[in-house]
């Protein structure tokens, strides 16, 4: 095994558990936190709905909770300033997250068909 494969493989592992991590988070977020979210917003709880609108919503929050100027160009500042930093960091901790798996499965991507060639 070359250390090309192993960097692949160990890549794969981190990729795998930051993506398992980032799911059990958007579950956990959209039940508990992101409701309160949308009473400000909205000014009601929705309640039941899916879990890919869940993950939208939640990069949507997590976006608008780590930088002032997104959340004021999004016209969201009035959330950022009603949170406190406590509240916020789950939320900024999974927006995060989620770009790192986004990264790590793009250059897991490129290692397989550029440079391994790796088939099942």
């Amino acid at each position: 095994m070359h250390d090309c494969e192993v960097f692949f493989w160990a890549l794969t592992v981190l990729a795998g558990g930051s993506g398992c991590i980032t799911f059990g988070m958007i579950f956990y977020l959209g039940r508990t936190k992101m409701k309160e979210v949308d009473r400000l917003i909205y000014g009601f709880e929705t309640q039941g709905e899916s879990f890919s609108l869940q993950a939208q919503r939640m990069m949507d929050y997590g976006a608008v909770f780590t930088w002032r100027w997104h959340a004021k160009r999004a016209e969201r500042l009035y959330v950022y300033d009603h949170f406190d930093k406590k509240f916020k960091r789950p939320f900024i901790v999974t927006y995060y997250l989620f770009w790192v798996t986004a990264i790590l499965m793009v250059i897991l991507y490129i290692l397989d068909e550029w440079f391994l060639h790796i088939t099942p």
